[in-house]
């Protein structure tokens, strides 16, 4: 898997860039191909959370002990879904701590599909968790540490810590599978890292970070039922130990950062997909240049009226990403794919495709 980031220019009197990330998913298998869910997928570009797609809170419990869900700690703004973690009662007795949840509005996430976000967890003694639950089952993607407070805890701030629970039986039956691994450096209170999930069937799930896969899961029961998706923050008093009451009530430390959150789903590949034919129209070849130098690729066409379709696909003949290209000009980070790559250009009812190297 690999992240794609393209950089769109529009021109009025100047330019403006604008940032779209793309993501490359897990190979699919034969035959298939990855499509976005859009009810669990988000940029969070917005001012307030999209009540069409979350709740901002959590539809059937009220929060760990001692801390409850406060809606009011939930928010949209910066180009981030916030998660803020506050204090309810200095005296620190009873449920002392507000934390946050936002839940899917509908149970979306399925067997076979494959989530990812970027996140930047929290500085607290307590869970940054991006999750999913159905009647019987969970899979935690992350329950990361920012800044556990118990001794026994020290440095695990840098552990990425996934699990799965099959609770079929009631809770008191649990089967579990932890794992975690310190490999997150710098910590995951300090940065932004992605962490995907693939739920590849009812026994096998995949864990990814920043596009790599990391580890993989074997389910002690069968997941087999669609689930919510949830982030949240979460005390956990019996293990990390508790958040300091400075750290609640420093913006820079109490809130966990979810950038966007990108959801797929398999389905049938169509019939044409593979690199297009090669031939080259004189015409549109002469508005559009593409050029590539330390790892971006420069797609120039300002004399072309429309979209600009631009598709990358590697010397065999996969594809890797396609984008519609609207300004006059477009910048892509290709600094993850080496070697020989063929650019597919399509515009005005036109077509090329020109061969390049990545020189990374």
């Amino acid at each position: 898997m690999k992240q794609v980031y393209v950089f769109l220019s529009a021109l009025v009197l100047f330019s403006v860039p604008v940032l779209v990330k793309l993501h490359a998913q897990p190979t699919p298998p034969t035959g298939k191909v990855w499509t976005m869910v859009s009810e669990i997928s988000d940029e969070f570009d917005g001012t307030a959370l999209n009540s069409a797609k979350w709740m901002n809170y959590h539809p059937y419990w009220s929060g760990r002990n001692p801390s409850l869900y406060l809606r009011e700690n939930v928010s949209v703004a910066d180009g981030y879904l916030k998660l803020k973690s506050t204090v309810k009662s200095s005296t620190q007795t009873g449920d002392w701590v507000w934390s946050s949840c936002v839940t899917s509005n509908t149970q979306q996430m399925k067997p076979g599909f494959y989530s990812e976000a970027s996140i930047k967890c929290s500085l607290l003694g307590m869970t940054s968790a991006y999750w999913f639950q159905g009647k019987y089952s969970e899979i935690d993607v992350i329950e990361n540490f920012g800044a556990p407070t118990a001794a026994k805890y020290q440095g695990h701030e840098t552990h990425y810590k996934s699990n799965l629970h099959y609770f079929a039986a009631g809770w008191n039956n649990d089967q579990s599978t932890p794992w975690e691994s310190a490999i997150l450096k710098p910590a995951c209170g300090t940065k932004f890292y992605t962490y995907g999930v693939w739920w590849e069937n009812a026994t096998t799930i995949r864990f990814y970070l920043d596009g790599k896969l990391v580890h993989t899961s074997i389910a002690k029961g069968n997941f087999d039922e669609p689930m919510y998706m949830f982030f949240d923050t979460e005390v956990f008093s019996w293990g990390i130990g508790l958040p300091t009451l400075a750290s609640l009530m420093d913006d820079t430390k109490n809130t966990m950062l979810v950038d966007w959150v990108h959801t797929y789903k398999l389905t049938d590949a169509p019939t044409n997909v593979g690199m297009p034919r090669t031939e080259v129209q004189p015409d549109i070849k002469t508005k559009v240049k593409v050029t590539q130098s330390a790892g971006v690729l420069s797609i120039m066409a300002k004399e072309v009226s429309g979209m600009v379709n631009v598709s990358l696909f590697d010397c065999t003949g996969r594809w890797l990403l396609s984008q519609k290209c609207a300004g006059q000009n477009t910048a892509i980070d290709t600094k993850l794919f080496k070697g020989v790559c063929f650019v597919h250009i399509e515009a005005e009812n036109q077509r090329f495709t020109q061969k390049i190297t990545m020189n990374n």
